[in-house]
């Protein structure tokens, strides 16, 4: 399942009385806010190496290159 969240309307499927989010359309799913979940019934979503990738691959950097420099 890709990771599109967080979001207000983050659609969530219940799995082993856990709650993991998902699509839109996955049978199952309901909508839910993060708040409205319970924390200790989170499933975390499973993460590829290509999920991290694509992540490092559209990041933007929270320094400069000079401010890296300076260190």
């Amino acid at each position: 399942m890709p990771v599109t969240g967080p979001s207000s309307t983050q659609p969530f499927m219940i799995h082993d009385d856990f709650s993991t989010p998902c699509e839109p359309n996955d049978p199952g799913a309901m909508v839910m806010t993060f708040d409205k979940a319970a924390h200790n019934k989170l499933l975390l979503p499973e993460m590829t190496a290509a999920d991290l990738w694509d992540s490092v691959d559209t990041i933007k950097p929270s320094v400069t290159e000079d401010e890296v420099q300076k260190f």
